[in-house]
């Protein structure tokens, strides 16, 4: 998690886009992951549930996913 405004963020176009359309994380950038996890830790603070649904959803998945791509491990087909 990083300090910021994740209040605010999650109303921008960039937020409102990365965390409710799940192809929008295949191109997130690490910031923007940074930004997303934050927000849906955050929420869950507030909002009980929040967490549990975007990992049921498959939302954490495509973070992890593009996570690991970020990094090297696997091409975006999920090859190693």
């Amino acid at each position: 998690m990083r300090p910021f405004d994740w209040v605010v963020w999650q109303t921008t176009p960039e937020g409102r886009m990365l965390l409710s359309d799940h192809s929008a994380i295949a191109g997130a950038t690490a910031e923007q992951l940074s930004k997303v996890l934050t927000a849906h830790f955050r929420k869950d603070r507030f909002a009980d549930g929040t967490l549990l649904e975007a990992f049921e959803s498959g939302f954490m998945r495509a973070i992890a996913g593009r996570a690991v791509v970020l990094l090297g491990g696997f091409d975006a087909d999920g090859a190693p």
